[in-house]
């Protein structure tokens, strides 16, 4: 129904302004709205400049009882003595054994498995000689006279009558002893998946391989013997020869030709555990170092003799604090971009306005200024005993940027504010990340807590009941490797309890403190206004009923049309309620006031009747400030009727003209005032449009009612009403769509009782 408005006309000046010429001027200052950021950054980087003040003490000594507790002053590392030690014996039994293949067992391996075969070559030919055979004392001949006829049979056969299997037998025996042979004990000894690495006779490793890839004599013994039954045709005898050839192969082996080499091992875990980097125990600002009474342990003395060192380097030069600033200023000036770029990218009209601006930047400096004394007040009770460092966290109230700026200028300002300020308080902490993370969440449910607070009490429950048990969750969380229940009920618990209480009570009181000296409305004050028994809606109650009651049909209309298209309703209806005000100055001029008296502008000219009706937005804006009424109701007084046309009097000044000669100009009956701009403003000034228009149908009904409104809002666009209007197409129609339903509503008819008739004489409203 209606195109996208992107434009505004510039053919007519804006004269009348909710603030006055020079307070927007300010609030429009391009020059103001450049040093609001730069002081920002400025004051971050002052605040993470600034160093921790910490007391001094004497180090103790290995042994003795510590007088006192003593926390970090800085943060600092120390060598882990026995951290390193354990490191590095991991590190050597992660490193792999060596093995070597010796050349003089191989050869002793060969040699046996030819003597073996001779010497059953010689038993048979001792048997053909009927000579007795003389094995001596070698395995080889020991083991052939042991062998029983039937394999020996199956040997002679195999080394005399099959060659070619014979020859595969002495490669296959030759690759065995080149891949090499472990023993059978030392093979058991491994666990599943190690490795090992094996030198052969050349000085030259090899990859490293798995002990399943790596073959012991009896595995050997297997696949020999299982080369020499190749040939036997019966399977069960096959099998049953492979057992005994194997029995007998693996003496022959023995225990293989890999010997574990001892030196090389040792000089690779040495190297292993040499590469072994120190390990570090890391104290964080404010960590505990000795508890008072607790013996000194070497580990401790190491830690406290570090501490004296961090202290002495606190005292830097002018070199070194300049690099300090320098840093601080390149964080602080990144932070203030990141936290710019965002306002920029989703919600810029805070950026376009140096009033909230502002308002926005004395809200995070507050808070910085109370997180930084938090923070400082929290280590002044850790040296002296009265808290412990896991609660220093817990004790700062770093959601409180997020519930004010949630309350006055928006969830997503909060976000933004709430993510500055968390992150700077984790830089002064120097806990960036688990304390960042721990804060960005809690600002984030904190804002989402506090944006549909409608009265103060809501407000001050939703803060405590959000910002207490999210505090003891990460209070817990952050001393994980500390906590048990004395953690959890003296340190966690107590400090999240006092952080929420102390985050509410500050918040409410800012609240309140905003509210009066910037002037700005929350969800808490827009409720107090909407009560009708304010003084200006008295004064309007009694000394222009038309004009009230015209301003509460507008409030429900505009109530209702927020609500569907998502704006903040309570806004628009306090808008509603007092955007006619002005009218009290002169009521009786106003038609919805004079219903017992005559046309006021009867006996006027139409410029002096023009003016006196266009006057109401001027004397609306005095009454305002008198009673100091927030910026928002001051912006739907001086924009609701925008630069809108007086038609009625325009035309009788026309019509005169004609007939005297006299030009006549528009802009001698034009408002003066600014074109509406937020949602709930247009919202109001469409919705006192469509309401005072339907009050002038005779016979209202649906369809008129529908007609009228649509016609009223396409006058207003062809009008340039909307042209810098903050709503969509989309918006706009539902709320077209609310209006239509509610007007029908208000003036929906009934039906006519049959009128009795009854004799009059007891009628105590009949004159007499």
């Amino acid at each position: 129904m209606f195109p996208r408005i992107f434009q505004r006309r510039k053919n007519l000046p804006l004269r009348n302004t909710s603030e006055g010429a020079f307070a927007g001027a300010i609030d429009h200052s391009r020059i103001l709205a450049l040093l609001l950021p730069l002081s920002l950054w400025c004051i971050i980087a002052m605040l993470l400049s600034l160093p921790g003040e910490q007391p001094e003490y004497a180090l103790f000594h290995a042994g003795q009882k510590a007088p006192r507790s003593v926390y970090a002053a800085d943060n600092f590392s120390v060598v882990d003595a026995e951290a390193t030690k354990a490191e590095k014996e991991r590190a050597r039994l992660l490193q792999l054994d060596y093995y070597r293949i010796t050349d003089a067992e191989s050869r002793r391996i060969r040699q046996d498995f030819n003597a073996f075969f001779r010497a059953v070559d010689q038993r048979c030919e001792a048997a053909k000689r009927f000579e007795q055979f003389l094995p001596g004392k070698e395995i080889s001949g020991v083991l052939a006279e042991n062998l029983d006829k039937r394999l020996l049979a199956i040997l002679l056969n195999f080394r005399n009558g099959q060659s070619a299997g014979f020859a595969r037998f002495n490669r296959k025996l030759a690759d065995l002893n080149a891949a090499g042979i472990l023993k059978i004990a030392d093979k058991k000894a491994f666990q599943l998946g190690q490795n090992i690495r094996i030198v052969d006779s050349l000085e030259r490793e090899r990859y490293p391989v798995s002990i399943i890839d790596v073959k012991d004599a009896g595995e050997c013994a297997d696949e020999l013997a299982a080369e020499v039954a190749r040939g036997i045709a019966d399977p069960a005898d096959n099998t049953t020869i492979t057992k005994q050839l194997a029995g007998i192969f693996v003496q022959l082996l023995g225990d293989g030709n890999l010997e574990f080499d001892r030196g090389k091992t040792r000089k690779a875990r040495d190297n292993a555990a040499s590469h072994v980097t120190d390990v570090l125990r890391h104290y964080e600002e404010g960590a505990l170092l000795v508890r008072e009474g607790e013996e000194v342990t070497p580990a401790i003395a190491d830690a406290l003799v570090a501490d004296a060192k961090a202290r002495a380097e606190m005292r830097t030069s002018t070199r070194d604090n300049l690099l300090r600033w320098g840093t601080s200023a390149l964080w602080s000036l990144l932070l203030v971009i990141l936290a710019w770029a965002y306002m920029h990218q989703i919600h810029p009209d805070v950026l376009k306005s140096n009033r909230k601006l502002f308002l926005a930047g004395v809200i995070v400096v507050l808070s910085l200024a109370i997180d930084y004394l938090a923070i400082r007040s929290s280590f002044w009770l850790v040296n002296y005993k009265y808290s412990s460092p896991e609660a220093i966290t817990g004790i700062v109230p770093i959601a409180l940027p997020a519930v004010l700026l949630g309350a006055m200028l928006g969830t997503r300002v909060a976000i933004a504010g709430g993510f500055l300020v968390t992150m700077v308080c984790a830089m002064m902490l120097d806990r960036v990340g688990g304390m960042a993370i721990a804060g960005m969440l809690l600002c984030l449910v904190g804002a989402l807590a506090v944006r549909n607070a409608s009265n103060y009490r809501a407000y001050f429950l939703r803060i405590f009941f959000t910002v207490t048990p999210m505090a003891m969750v990460f209070g817990a969380i952050i001393s994980l490797d500390s906590l048990n229940g004395e953690t959890l009920l003296v340190r966690v618990i107590p400090s999240a309890f006092l952080n929420g209480l102390f985050t509410s009570v500050l918040a409410l009181f800012l609240t309140f403190f905003f509210e009066l000296a910037f002037n700005v409305d929350t969800n808490m004050s827009l409720m107090v206004l909407c009560d009708y028994n304010h003084p200006l809606l008295e004064r309007l109650k009694r000394e222009a009923p038309g004009t009230f009651f015209h301003s509460l049909m507008c409030a429900t209309l505009s109530e209702d049309a927020a609500r569907t298209i998502g704006a903040n309703s309570l806004k628009a209806k306090a808008e509603a309620l007092f955007h006619d005000i002005g009218k009290l100055a002169k009521p009786h001029y106003f038609t919805e006031n004079n219903l017992y008296t005559g046309n006021q502008h009867l006996d006027l000219n139409p410029q002096v009747s023009s003016i006196i009706i266009r006057d109401h937005v001027r004397e609306g804006l005095e009454l305002a400030r008198r009673y100091k009424l927030s910026h928002s109701v001051r912006n739907a007084i001086c924009q609701h009727h925008g630069n809108d046309l007086v038609h009625f009097f325009y035309h009788q000044a026309v019509e005169a003209g004609r007939e005297s000669g006299t030009p006549v100009t528009e802009a001698q009956y034009r408002y003066g005032g600014e074109l509406p701009r937020e949602k709930e403003v247009v919202i109001v000034c469409l919705a006192d449009a469509c309401e005072a228009a339907c009050r002038s149908l005779e016979k209202s009904s649906a369809g008129k009612i529908q007609a009228l409104v649509r016609e009223i809002f396409l006058k207003r666009y062809r009008d340039g009403m909307l042209d810098e209007a903050e709503i969509t197409v989309a918006e706009l129609s539902e709320v077209e769509q609310s209006f239509t339903n509610t007007l029908v509503a208000m003036r929906h008819s009934r039906v006519a009782c049959p009128e009795e008739q009854r004799n009059d004489e007891n009628n105590l409203f009949v004159a007499r």
